[in-house]
């Protein structure tokens, strides 16, 4: 029939279907369950009520399954429900209970009053085999030495618990089969049974677990043990994993992602609607292969010279900090840590809150590190403001004209740059200085009054004053505002925070209140 019908196109007519799709189980026709279970885990779910032993719970489920089945198969308890069914019939039977006959006789009598050749018989309905119920069981949770009901532990443990129940009842409702198909080229050689195996686990149903949340009532290293699991039971690697497991999970966790994997990750978020007043919900993917052209074209390089295959490796050595620019409105990309405690310590003279505005100020720990995160932020739509040193000061061979020249045209595709940067800069989305953002702001400050600042500022935390010093936005913001005191002010930073305010909220700083005096910080 198919033959046919793809040689006679012209014969065919198209008529509706019955309008039910496909469906898992219970969903629709439920067709997909036999190839495809799908678990869904809420964010919020009862572990107490999925643990108690009843017919609709998961647990229930699973007892039904792996233990009464199997238990109602053991030869004792097939001996025991015999026996028990042999002793109930001859109990039961009508030479042992002529009560029901003599109902018979009397009600017969009766009706033989109405009717003369009426007759009434009743008989025991024959009696099959007597159902041996087995007890109800009870789940205890042990953590650390202590166990107790589901509903006593931990939230946490409680969520877990839920993760291996639902993960387990779906590989167990669904047979997977045990022996190889038909056609399948297994002979008799040593490798006969592996081959099977093999052809088994090829015919197996795949597993999509859908989590929502995973995060929920756990610790930040226990989140990422559990993405490292998740990510194991995805891959195969998980000992113990069985058959083929696909996971999809909706997370506000920067621990259950990364840099590493920016191409397995989709971003939503509700975005304005020209036709609408209300939001909608946009989605977008990462090309990793668009990744490498756009870098191709920033370091001036031959087209193949970069590939998603070879950016992978440059992209899993990169900080897990970076993880939290996939969450945010707006992404700052500084070389370190002094960069971003200058910029919120300015920020916060200035009256303004990035954090507050959902955006992340993210160090990539060396200027070598700017321009993937930078590319791979644009390309999934997030505002990315970046921030380099050319290091001026160093000697020559020390110098990286090479990446300040890449970056710059990463930061302006469209325009013709054929110069390293040497100088400061303040851009619409990008800045650099001549030298490094700690030589500006000691230069606008003036290197005595920079120098005295610190060294008050560290005094009360009991900080000695040096380059690490810098790197905390509290000693900063306080060595700013003892150099405001004095009349000295760092007109850089400032236009560079108000240049990245305008980018990302396209808004003016307004001129902002007098600043608090500085803090006094016990012993």
């Amino acid at each position: 029939m198919l033959t046919w019908e793809a040689e006679h196109p012209d014969q065919l007519v198209l008529l509706p279907d019955d309008g039910q799709f496909f469906g898992f189980q219970n969903n629709s026709r439920g067709k997909l369950q036999q190839h495809t279970s799908f678990v869904f885990i809420p964010a919020v779910r009862d572990a107490s009520a999925d643990a108690a032993d009843g017919k609709t719970s998961v647990i229930g489920k699973l007892l039904e399954l792996l233990v009464r089945s199997q238990i109602l198969q053991r030869p004792d308890v097939q001996a025991f429900k015999a026996q028990l069914t042999e002793a109930y019939q001859a109990l039961v039977s009508a030479e042992n209970m002529p009560e029901l006959c003599a109902l018979a006789g009397t009600l017969t009598a009766d009706l033989r009053g109405l009717y003369q050749d009426a007759e009434v018989s009743l008989a025991w309905r024959e009696v099959g085999e007597m159902p041996v119920p087995l007890p109800m069981a009870d789940v205890f949770l042990k953590d650390e030495g202590f166990g107790g009901p589901v509903d006593r532990q931990g939230h946490g443990l409680q969520r877990a618990f839920i993760f291996t129940l639902l993960q387990h009842l779906a590989r167990t409702a669904v047979p997977e089969g045990d022996e190889a198909p038909p056609d399948s080229d297994v002979d008799g050689s040593d490798d006969a049974p592996a081959a099977a195996a093999a052809a088994v686990m090829a015919q197996a149903p795949t597993l999509i677990l859908a989590i929502e949340e995973p995060e929920l009532y756990q610790h930040p290293t226990k989140q990422r043990h559990f993405a490292e699991v998740l990510r194991g039971l995805s891959s195969g690697t998980l000992p113990g994993a069985q058959g083929h497991t696909q996971v999809i999970f909706g997370s506000h966790s920067p621990m259950f992602i990364s840099m590493g994997k920016a191409d397995e990750i989709r971003l939503t978020r509700r975005s304005h609607c020209d036709d609408s007043e209300f939001k909608q919900c946009s989605l977008q993917a990462l090309d990793l292969g668009t990744v490498a052209q756009k870098l191709e074209r920033g370091w001036n390089k031959p087209a193949g010279t970069f590939s998603a295959q070879t950016l992978m490796p440059r992209l899993h050595i990169l900080g897990a900090e970076l993880a939290e620019g996939f969450f945010a409105t707006g992404v700052i990309l500084v070389e370190g840590r002094s960069d971003k405690a200058a910029l919120t310590a300015t920020a916060r003279m200035l009256g303004v809150n990035f954090e507050a505005a959902g955006i992340a100020i993210l160090s990539t720990e060396g200027k070598a590190n700017l321009d993937r995160p930078y590319v791979i932020f644009r390309e999934l739509g997030i505002p990315t403001f970046m921030l380099w040193d050319c290091d001026q000061q160093l000697p020559e061979a020390k110098r990286t004209p090479a990446t300040d020249l890449a970056l710059s045209k990463l930061a302006k595709p469209n325009d013709q740059i054929d110069a390293a940067p040497t100088s400061d800069l303040i851009s619409d989305c990008y800045a650099h200085f001549e030298k490094t953002l700690e030589h500006k702001l000691k230069e606008d400050l003036t290197p005595e009054v920079h120098t005295a600042c610190l060294a008050a500022a560290c005094e009360p935390f009991g900080v000695h004053p040096s380059n690490d010093a810098q790197k905390i936005p509290e000693i900063v913001y306080q060595t700013l505002l003892r150099a405001k005191e004095q009349g000295h002010e760092s007109e850089m930073l400032k236009s560079l925070v108000r240049a990245m305010w305008r980018f990302f909220r396209d808004e003016e700083i307004p001129d902002p209140t007098e600043a608090q005096a500085p803090v006094a910080v016990g012993a």
